[in-house]
């Protein structure tokens, strides 16, 4: 039976936990508590040139609990959060295998591990732990209920004899059953070689990634960036979907009433729409710049791709439908503000001449 290369099993919960982070507040803070950080920074020549991280995220171990009873016997695990400073953190278990392993059951155990494990039973504790050593470094702190998940398989090298026909459906998917060339293609089609010893395949809950050099982690690293930054857009659209439906019903609420009341009513709702608009707008803006590509690399395209796996185009066009709404929705409450205004100032005119007409009127009868 084949040999199961070197190398790990990461798991990955992501968490919002605030609007932002401040990585220079934060570090300091770690430290003071024995938990130096490090943060990562592109090891290829190329990507360091065409890709821009502005504020790399920082890299915290955490200790791993000593009874992990859900993993096979003679794995090893680490714990690692790592810290965006646009609001998320990435909790790591980072898990390795005997070097003695054989590659059959290393799949078994790697595709139960990602598609029937419970990351949150472990994620959330980490999270609470890097919220509560983080402290005031988080900005307007606020844990979010929206969770992503990911998990990404690392080989130094595949296995004697190569990647059999059901070694990655099994993997990524958690599927046994073998696959028809059109589904391979739709669901594992997003393959990326750039040598003949490497190999990265990008699914939707999981990634592979064959690299015979133990200091590159530039394509894990962009992987993460993108389920950080997916994160964001499902957070917000799911805060859009909550208030856009309140709003809209205290707006409706507001068809009848003196027009000077239903103004100021109805400025508040606008305000509150805009407010929301901006806010949104400028967090997911932030969350975006956070990585930055300047040319058609072969890095740049697993990120890309990794984004469109995750469904992230759908996920920004949801995003940009409601915030569309919201603007739509402030400027009709505007349009009525201004026709009540309107109206109040008529009915005042009318009331101020007939108050003339009957005080002349008046006048003239005594």
């Amino acid at each position: 039976m084949a040999r199961a290369p070197d190398g790990t099993l990461t798991l990955t919960l992501l968490l919002d936990v605030g609007e932002r982070i401040d990585l220079a507040l934060a570090e300091p803070r770690a430290r003071s508590s024995g938990r130096e950080g490090h943060r990562p920074a592109l090891r290829r020549g190329e990507a360091r040139s065409s890709i821009r991280i502005p504020t790399p995220p920082l890299i915290l171990e955490l200790p791993a609990e000593s009874d992990a009873t859900d993993l096979p016997a003679g794995w090893s695990e680490a714990r690692q959060v790592a810290v965006y400073d646009f609001g998320v953190l990435s909790c790591r278990r980072i898990l390795k295998w005997p070097a003695d392993t054989p590659w059959a059951l290393l799949v078994d155990a790697v595709a139960r591990l990602i598609h029937a494990g419970e990351m949150q039973r472990w994620g959330e504790p980490l999270g609470n732990a890097a919220e509560s050593l983080l402290g005031a470094a988080i900005q307007e702190p606020e844990r979010s209920p929206v969770r992503e998940e990911y998990a990404i398989l690392r080989l130094d090298g595949e296995p004697e004899g190569g990647l059999g026909e059901t070694d990655v459906p099994r993997l990524l998917l958690g599927e046994n059953r073998p696959l028809t060339p059109a589904a391979r293609e739709g669901l594992l089609g997003r393959e990326f070689r750039y040598t003949l010893l490497d190999r990265t395949v990008v699914a939707y809950d999981a990634a592979l990634v064959v690299e015979p050099d133990p200091t590159d982690h530039d394509v894990e690293l962009l992987i993460e960036f993108a389920n950080a930054q997916l994160l964001e857009l499902e957070v917000y659209d799911a805060i859009l979907e909550t208030r856009l439906p309140l709003l809209d019903a205290r707006a409706a609420a507001m068809g009848a009433g003196p027009g000077a009341l239903l103004a100021r009513r109805s400025q508040r709702v606008v305000t509150e729409l805009h407010q929301l608009t901006t806010r949104t707008s400028r967090l997911i803006e932030q969350a975006t710049n956070a990585l930055r590509i300047t040319d058609d690399i072969y890095l740049a395209r697993i990120y890309r791709a990794a984004l469109d796996v995750m469904n992230e185009p759908a996920w920004r066009q949801s995003v940009e439908r409601k915030l569309m709404l919201a603007r739509t929705m402030a400027e009709a409450l505007n349009d009525l503000a201004v026709s009540a205004r309107a109206q109040a100032l008529e009915l005042t005119i009318v009331l101020l001449i007939l108050f003339e007409i009957v005080l002349t009127l008046a006048q003239r009868w005594r």
